[in-house]
């Protein structure tokens, strides 16, 4: 059996190279290529395996079904933590994942009902980037991975589950 001492005399070698592979992931590659189309690629998700580097509509349509990963967007000096709702992600209810083909921009999960706590935009966790603006049917997602503010729109069929229900 080895001793602490053991394991770091084997890691004092390999102190150097390691440092060096850590550090060489956190700036993007020379090409920052989107690894999906090959366009301009700022976004990272590190979630994903191996830390992919993405434009901004790959990032998207990968993240379709994973809404809840982390992404860091390319600033020119580093990868700034960033949001998927910064690439227009929305979180489409019914349909596999789809847009509903029927179009509306009225969506009231309770149907008029008053809510008892309503939150101030000041209230939600910060998301940073200027351009990001809360949208009418932005939502605020308590998910293991974290607190996320991500559009959500329901089905709007006539034979469509009721808002609540479908968010089940």
């Amino acid at each position: 059996m080895q001793s602490q001492n053991d394991y770091l005399r084997q890691w004092l070698p390999r102190q150097e190279s390691y440092l060096h592979h850590l550090l060489n992931q956190e700036a993007p590659p020379e090409d920052r290529r989107c690894i999906i189309c090959d366009q301009d690629g700022v976004y990272k998700c590190q979630d994903c395996l191996g830390e992919p580097l993405y434009c901004i509509g790959c990032c998207r349509s990968q993240h379709s079904c994973n809404p809840f990963h982390w992404i860091s967007q390319w600033n020119g000096k580093f990868f700034e933590q960033s949001c998927l709702a910064h690439v227009g992600l929305v979180i489409h209810l019914g349909h596999d994942g789809r847009q509903c083909p029927v179009l509306t921009d009225m969506w009231d999960l309770f149907d008029g009902e008053e809510p008892e706590d309503r939150l101030d935009p000041e209230d939600l966790p910060s998301v940073s980037g200027p351009e990001f603006q809360l949208k009418e049917n932005t939502i605020v997602i308590v998910d293991k991975s974290g607190v996320h503010r991500l559009e959500v729109r329901c089905c709007h069929c006539p034979n469509a589950m009721s808002p609540d229900i479908q968010m089940f």
